[in-house]
């Protein structure tokens, strides 16, 4: 992380919000060039989103936009300038040092860490630190800029009391909201809301009272969806609300965190639906314990035959079918495809126990 030349040590409250938010991006990067805004869980960005401030590059360098200023920041300018550009933000104001140092961040392709002073609405001269983090949907190209600032007398940071589930509802339904239909994007939501299941149940409280804001209620049979319709909404199609929440009672089963939900999702053949049907295997007393070691056998079984054109397959890319094919002629190795049908349970453990014999 590089840093601009400091005007005066900064207290050790601020230092750890900047040493945090770093050690956060630096995480979510891995072993990539750069994170994208979308790897930032609510659970993340709670500590966050009153001191945060989000510039959005995707119209170019030259049209820097910005998307979010915590509601912190917000008191402190005593307006919010959220959809407006960074050129119209006033000199010396505690936003003005973050346009100053954005291209700073788009050369270094890496966060800038900065102390500066700025004028508040009293004329009293405030120090305060900052950082700025470049994020990249493909990992190459800058299309977000992510800041958090601190500043003297700033409120709740230095002794957060707990995390605040309304911070992290809202930041989850933005999520949800942006999510579309592409699968990867469905799998980090679902395990966000995990995420938010899980803190919920630390302050049972504050989830409680949430859950009777919305009019929802949770049951006990069914403990995820509630914290489900709270993020996708109550309209939303139950069909996949409890496809989605049996999906995450066999992550809750299995000891699984947020992150070892996500992983699941995206490594075990078949993603969602194969948990799915694990967590249907244990609820009707079959062992649905180990959907990997099946779906690892289906998944390296030998291709028999590839079909380029098949108009009438069911199901939406993840599931496995069941053939029906006629030999089109007794003395010829053709066969006339006819139909297909979604492949229950049991017929998957069939052809397990086939496996590739001819």
């Amino acid at each position: 992380m590089s840093e601009s030349a400091s005007e005066e040590p900064a207290p050790a409250a601020e230092q750890r919000l900047i040493n945090r938010f770093f050690d956060l991006w630096e995480r979510l990067a891995g072993d990539r060039p750069l994170p994208a805004l979308r790897n930032f869980t609510s659970d993340d960005l709670v500590p966050f989103k009153p001191f945060s401030v989000v510039i959005d590059l995707q119209q170019g360098y030259d049209q820097p936009i910005i998307r979010h200023v915590g509601s912190a920041i917000v008191a402190v300018m005593g307006q919010d300038f959220k959809g407006r550009r960074t050129e119209e933000v006033p000199r010396r104001s505690i936003l003005s040092r973050i346009t100053d140092h954005l291209y700073e961040v788009l050369a270094n392709r890496s966060p800038v860490g900065f102390e500066a002073h700025y004028t508040d609405q009293s004329g009293q001269d405030i120090p305060y630190r900052g950082i700025l983090a470049p994020l990249s949907d493909d990992g190459e190209t800058i299309n977000f800029i992510l800041a958090a600032i601190n500043w003297r007398g700033a409120p709740a940071w230095q002794q957060p009391s707990g995390p605040d589930l309304g911070e992290a509802l809202a930041v989850l339904r933005e999520r949800v909201a942006g999510a579309g239909r592409a699968r990867n994007a469905l799998y980090d939501v679902l395990a966000d809301v995990y995420g938010f299941y899980r803190t919920g149940q630390q302050v049972q409280a504050d989830y409680q009272r949430l859950l009777r804001d919305h009019g929802i209620r949770a049951q006990a049979r069914a403990p995820f969806t509630a914290a489900l319709k709270l993020a996708f909404g109550t309209d939303y199609d139950k069909t996949r609300l409890t496809e989605y929440a049996a999906a995450m009672n066999f992550a809750h089963r299995q000891g699984l965190d947020r992150d070892a939900f996500l992983a699941a999702l995206h490594d075990t053949p078949g993603g969602l639906k194969a948990l799915v049907r694990a967590e249907r295997a244990v609820r009707g007393g079959r062992d649905g314990a180990a959907p990997g070691r099946m779906e690892r056998t289906l998944a390296e079984l030998t291709p028999c035959a590839i079909v380029d054109d098949w108009r009438t397959a069911p199901g939406d890319g993840n599931d496995y079918v069941v053939i029906l094919a006629r030999q089109s002629d007794p003395g010829a190795n053709q066969l006339a495809l006819l139909d297909a049908l979604p492949a229950r349970p049991g017929d998957l453990r069939r052809f397990v126990r086939k496996g590739n014999r001819p």
